[in-house]
């Protein structure tokens, strides 16, 4: 028997909307299995920094942490699984859109 595919699930409220159970049910019929990146309170505050961008929502800041742990190779996955839910996903965009115009004033492209 193979081993099933690990994915990684980097996401803000799925379990608040009631949509878990579905991305787990999609995931066993793939043959994987989701996983939620570990990471410790310290990996939050740093990434979140690190990365550069003022969000409130603690789900979206945990999300960003567990990115930066997978991008950084501190955990491994076979595939990632990303769901955002709209709010977050604008305010990620409008801050971008945000930095990229800084950029551009600045003369460093974006």
């Amino acid at each position: 028997m193979t081993p099933p595919v690990r994915i990684a699930q980097l996401s803000c409220g799925p379990e608040y909307s009631g949509i878990q159970h579905e991305i787990d049910d999609a995931a066993h019929e793939v043959g994987g299995e989701i996983f939620f990146p570990d990471i410790a309170l310290k990996d939050i505050r740093r990434d979140f920094d690190k990365f550069g961008l003022d969000v409130r929502s603690p789900d979206l800041k945990l999300a960003i942490a567990r990115a930066m742990a997978l991008v950084e190779g501190r955990v491994e996955a076979d595939a990632v699984f990303i769901a955002t839910c709209f709010r977050c996903a604008e305010a990620v965009r409008a801050e971008r859109r945000g930095q990229r115009a800084d950029l551009r004033s600045r003369g460093r492209g974006g």
